[in-house]
């Protein structure tokens, strides 16, 4: 855009890192001058810029693996060591909130899938 054009872009965006993605929410748009932007063309440039520092590739070697935790009960009880390295409640189950927590104490890429 050239500087004569004045234009008031209001974005309305979330960034969701989560296994390599990320979401864009809605968003709006209002021009101030007779200048006219297509809101694809302006929802383009701002994912561009938002979409290279979120590129898990560019930081992680191709050989970090992923961990995969299998959640197999609907309880809501923590994981029971932190520091085992396995998705384990005090009934011995998987629950949600303990895969959260091992996905969370390692630095690494993670997947958590569901068996209930």
């Amino acid at each position: 855009m050239s500087k004569n054009t004045k234009l008031l872009f209001v974005f309305t965006m979330l960034a969701v890192f989560f296994t390599g993605s990320f979401f864009v929410a809605p968003y709006r748009l209002w021009a101030t001058s007779s200048t006219s932007v297509q809101p694809h063309t302006a929802l383009a440039a701002a994912v561009a810029e938002t979409a290279a520092p979120c590129d898990p590739t560019s930081t992680r070697p191709a050989n970090t693996p992923t961990r995969t935790f299998i959640v197999n009960t609907s309880c809501d009880l923590p994981d029971s060591n932190l520091n085992d390295n396995q998705c384990l409640n005090s009934a011995g189950s998987c629950s949600l909130r303990a895969a959260l927590e091992q996905a969370a104490a390692w630095s690494g890429p993670n997947r958590i899938e569901f068996n209930i």
